[in-house]
């Protein structure tokens, strides 16, 4: 689903899309939650406000084999971002934040083509290489949130 498609949903809508893309029943996906009927009941119901707690997504998105929710919530971050007060960057802030990415991307790959040189990827290892990619993301977002201004609405 495209980014500007997200826009038009709300976070209930994307949760049952979520459940009707992934073959599951919504008692299926309750079940691997953890949610009682009641739960249930109040997050397929469409005119409460109820919404399940954060820490729950995870598990969510695990039992209905998406992340959707996820991308809408990103969609909703960018559309935001324009109307927030986020200052953008300049050409020099560019060039910054391009340089960390690249040296954060180098990091990430180094600590990859070691952890593959004797054709295995240990726990440590992979542990390590997700948290310099996590940290790549992050600053990803940070480079995307001061172009927003300057970029204007998502349109992709």
């Amino acid at each position: 689903m495209r980014h500007a498609d997200l826009l038009t949903l709300n976070a209930k809508d994307v949760l049952n899309l979520m459940v009707a893309q992934s073959g599951r029943t919504w008692e299926d996906v309750a079940a691997v939650v953890g949610w009682s009927p009641t739960v249930l009941s109040r997050v397929r119901c469409a005119t409460d406000d109820y919404f399940p707690k954060l820490t729950v997504l995870p598990r969510f998105c695990v039992a209905s084999k998406s992340t959707m929710i996820l991308d809408w919530v990103e969609a909703q971050v960018d559309a935001a971002a324009v109307r927030l007060d986020v200052d953008a960057l300049d050409a020099k802030g560019l060039l910054l934040s391009m340089s960390g990415l690249l040296e954060g991307l180098a990091s990430a790959a180094k600590a990859a083509s070691e952890a593959i040189s004797d054709d295995r990827i240990g726990q440590s290892e992979a542990r390590d290489i997700i948290r310099k990619l996590r940290s790549l993301s992050a600053a990803a977002v940070r480079t995307i949130s001061g172009l927003r201004p300057i970029a204007g609405t998502v349109e992709d």
